[in-house]
C-alpha cells in the first residue's frame, strides 16, 4: 500500500520552494534597479562632461588653441619677426599679468 503523503510534498518543503523563488526574484529586482542606476549616473556624467566642453567653448586638449598670445608669440619667434629677447620680454609680461602684478606702462620711461 503507497501512502498518500509520499506523494504529495510536505508543506514545509512547498514554503521552502516559494521562498527559494521569491528570493531569486528579488535579487534579480535589485540587480536590475542597480544596472539603471550605474547607467543614470554614467549617463549623467557624459551629460556634464559635454556641457562643461559646451561652456568652455573648446575642447579639454592640453595644447593652446590657434590664435591665442602664446601661439602669436611663438609664430612670431620661429619666423623671424620677434627676436629672442623680445620674445622673453613678452612671455614674462603675459606671467607677470597671471600673477596679477602691476605691468608698467609703454608710455612711462621711468617704469615707475
Amino acid at each position: 500500500m503507497v501512502r498518500l503523503w509520499m506523494l504529495a510534498p510536505p508543506d514545509h518543503l512547498l514554503l521552502l520552494a516559494r521562498a527559494t523563488q521569491d528570493r531569486g526574484a528579488a535579487v534579480r529586482q535589485a540587480l536590475l534597479f542597480i544596472a539603471i542606476l550605474i547607467a543614470a549616473v554614467l549617463l549623467g556624467a557624459w551629460l556634464l562632461m559635454l556641457l562643461r566642453r559646451w561652456m568652455l567653448g573648446g575642447s579639454d586638449e592640453g595644447e593652446a588653441a590657434p590664435g591665442t598670445i602664446m601661439t602669436e608669440l611663438r609664430d612670431l619667434r620661429e619666423t623671424g619677426e620677434l627676436s629672442d629677447e623680445q620674445y622673453r620680454e613678452a612671455v614674462e609680461r603675459l606671467a607677470g599679468r597671471l600673477k596679477g602684478e602691476k605691468q608698467p606702462r609703454e608710455s612711462d620711461p621711468d617704469g615707475a
